[in-house]
């Protein structure tokens, strides 16, 4: 049945795995439309927040699009290593100043 409204699917559930099961990532999830994250190798310079801490409590909820959802609502700032627009591009401009 269709249900009218915004709906951005499950794509941040491989998101979540990928960037948990990488250590030599650092990411940042852009406060922006719906969120655009960044992945890169590591570097000097992203304060990288991980998603280990929640490791066991993600993995029990990541096959439950419904209840990954809440918890990703729950804790989405630490989760996503949300930034503003504004922390962003200063974050970049201050690492490129230091290449």
């Amino acid at each position: 049945m269709f249900v009218p409204g915004s709906w951005c699917g499950v794509t941040f559930i491989a998101y979540l795995d990928f960037v948990a099961q990488n250590d030599r990532l650092e990411y940042r999830t852009i406060d922006t439309d719906f969120g655009c994250g960044v992945i890169q190798k590591s570097r000097n310079g992203w304060d990288t927040k991980r998603p280990f801490v929640f490791r066991d409590s993600w993995n029990s909820v990541r096959n439950d699009p419904h209840a990954a959802f809440q918890f990703m609502q729950k804790h989405r700032d630490t989760l996503l290593n949300l930034v503003s627009v504004d922390q962003f591009v200063r974050t970049e401009a201050e690492a490129v100043l230091m290449s």
